[in-house]
């Protein structure tokens, strides 16, 4: 789990952790090559923001729902394969037009089920995007409250928050 005190910057090779409360040192190599620091594990990204009982039960609802809401397509195409059955049928039968009824109700109620699991899904796992982001914000801000004086001679804060700023909202995709 990430520390309160570190800064995540999304890197080309995935998310670098930043301990912010260490002293200032050049994080310089030789021949001026940046070195990277120690990078967070994917389940890092999910437990160190937004991890309030509420978010993590809107990521848990938005997952099922996206579960339930991918089996539709399935279903559908099954009932899709029937309804060839039934069209191939003669339309002198007696059963024709209650086979047909029938297939029109079947496909209402898939897609009136994939419709509505696909908004929740939707709205769930928006909403805890946008509250996790949040977190992320206010905890870079505490984390940028902490500092020494000397860091704010040494380092640019403005630039760092325009970096937050882009990482959250890539953080929020």
């Amino acid at each position: 789990m990430l520390k309160a005190n570190a800064v995540v910057h999304d890197t080309s090779d995935g998310v670098e952790v930043s301990d912010i409360s260490k002293p200032l040192t050049s994080d310089k190599k030789e021949g001026n090559e940046e070195k990277t620091g120690p990078l967070s594990k994917a389940s890092d990204v999910f437990t160190a923001f937004g991890a309030t009982g509420r978010i993590i039960g809107l990521r848990w609802l938005g997952v099922s729902c996206a579960m339930i809401s991918g089996s539709v397509y399935p279903v559908m195409a099954f009932y899709f394969s029937k309804s060839f059955e039934k069209l191939g049928a003669s339309s002198s039968a007696k059963d024709f037009l209650s086979d047909i009824t029938e297939m029109l109700i079947v496909f209402l109620i898939l897609g009136l089920v994939g419709f509505v699991f696909l908004v929740a899904q939707s709205a769930c796992l928006e909403i805890a995007a946008s509250e996790s982001t949040a977190d992320y914000k206010i905890q870079w801000f505490d984390a940028l409250l902490r500092q020494d004086m000397a860091f704010y001679d040494i380092k640019n804060v403005s630039a760092q928050a325009t970096i937050v700023s882009s990482s959250a909202a890539k953080y929020k995709r």
